[in-house]
């Protein structure tokens, strides 16, 4: 047993740990000495309060069950204040939505409420003073009474026709008119060709020519050129002069000068489609003949 505490010592030694193990066996014997020590008599009850040197008085212990019951902490010292008024001195003014606000009274140098007239009863706050004006409530609209349903108007069926400006006369004699579709110049009783209307791409008037007749111009002839039964002329330069002349050696020119698309019955198409006064509808009117028909090249529904 010596040996084994000799040996531990000096591996203690070695490693530097000797005072520490020597401090660890003086604690192991000094606490259960102090723990094992009885108190001392003369130290007071550690709760007890210190009573100061030469004093004779003793402690004054209040005992709660000789205070009143309905006493408790005193509130009454503090001023009375009401947390929903606006502190004093604060002038009044128009709110957010322009209306006016009623004078705040001020207190009193007791902490009440100066004495004068009670609040609005309109108004918003507390019972102890004024308060904000409550707004007046929006009128209510009347009730409005069922919408009829508005039933779709009829469409608007608009018919268009086409017309031409021509110069067309025997050669230095040619005059300007307007013609519409199978009416014939230069008249009935001697016509040379008759206006058949607009091609496909409506650029074109088609006039249809009486083989009687020589022709020789700036036309496109169809079916062709030796058989020119139908002459396409152009308002364009260079497409829209043609001739004819007839076995007595009478000479005409037809020159377009213009196509135009106009409403069937409307102002264009009776003042372009040669219904005034020396027309050929006017003038078949005079004889006691019926006017040529109108015919619609097209339609659209609005």
């Amino acid at each position: 047993m010596t040996g084994f505490l000799l040996d531990l010592w000096h591996d203690l030694r070695e490693k530097r740990l000797a005072p520490v193990a020597v401090l660890l066996l003086v604690a192991l014997i000094a606490v259960p000495v102090v723990m094992l020590k009885p108190a001392s008599s003369s130290e007071g009850d550690p709760g007890a309060p210190a009573v100061a040197a030469g004093s004779t008085s003793q402690p004054t212990i209040v005992d709660a069950a000789q205070e009143g019951a309905g006493e408790g902490s005193d509130l009454g010292v503090f001023d009375p204040r009401n947390p929903f008024r606006p502190p004093p001195g604060m002038r009044a003014g128009p709110n957010a939505n322009g209306d006016p606000i009623t004078a705040i009274e001020p207190e009193s140098p007791l902490g009440g409420v100066s004495t004068g007239a009670g609040p609005d009863p309109g108004s918003i706050g507390g019972g102890g003073g004024g308060g904000v004006t409550a707004p007046e409530p929006a009128p209510v609209p009347d009730p409005v009474g069922p919408v009829e349903p508005v039933e779709p108007g009829e469409p608007v069926r608009r018919s268009f026709t086409y017309v031409a400006d021509v110069r067309f006369g025997r050669t230095g004699e040619e005059r300007r008119r307007t013609v519409q579709r199978l009416e014939l110049l230069p008249s009935a009783k001697n016509p040379v060709v008759v206006f058949l209307g607009v091609s496909a791409t409506r650029k074109r008037a088609v006039f249809l020519l009486d083989t009687r007749f020589s022709q020789a111009g700036e036309g496109i002839c169809r079916p062709s050129a030796a058989t020119c039964s139908y002459i396409y002329l152009s308002p364009k330069k260079g497409e829209s002069e043609h001739y004819f002349t007839d076995a007595d050696g009478n000479a005409y020119r037809l020159d377009l000068l213009r196509i135009r698309r106009v409403e069937v019955g409307g102002r264009a198409s009776a003042k372009g489609s040669g219904t005034g006064r020396g027309s050929p509808q006017a003038r078949a009117d005079a004889v006691g003949r019926r006017p040529l028909p109108v015919f619609v090249d097209e339609e659209r529904v609005n």
